[in-house]
């Protein structure tokens, strides 16, 4: 069982295919790099952003603040980055994790030039790129 970074709660697969996990306790979400790369590859797995939607919608309750985040899979401490503005926790070797209500920010914030929204795919893209400067 992987515990979610922000409260300890148990993450739980969300997608049927890729590395996409939930907690119900926060509402956060875990995704790991794989499932980063499926989703730019498929630029937007429409049930990515499903989740997040459903997730954001279902808040039942907050992540302790100031509480060290450390990564499900080998326990690492997670690292802080921005992505358009908006502050995420990334472990270097697995994955990314949003708090609740990221996924749907980073998609107001994120614009390809022409005003469009990006894609939750070229999201995932964006959070490789920032992992690709470190390693």
């Amino acid at each position: 069982m992987w515990t979610c970074p922000a409260c300890r709660g148990e993450l739980v697969r969300a997608h049927p295919v890729h590395g996409v996990y939930a907690c119900g306790a926060c509402r956060g979400m875990w995704t790991d790099h794989a499932a980063s790369l499926a989703l730019r590859a498929a630029d937007a797995d429409p049930a990515f952003s499903q989740i997040a939607r459903q997730l954001d919608e279902g808040a039942r309750g907050s992540a302790p603040s100031g509480s060290a985040r450390s990564c499900p899979e080998c326990g690492a401490a997670l690292a802080p980055t921005k992505l358009f503005g908006v502050d995420l926790d990334y472990c270097q070797a697995h994955g990314t994790f949003f708090d609740r209500g990221e996924v749907a920010k980073l998609q107001e914030a994120g614009v390809d030039g022409k005003g469009k929204a990006l894609s939750a795919g070229a999201i995932a893209l964006g959070v490789l790129e920032i992992l690709s400067f470190f390693g």
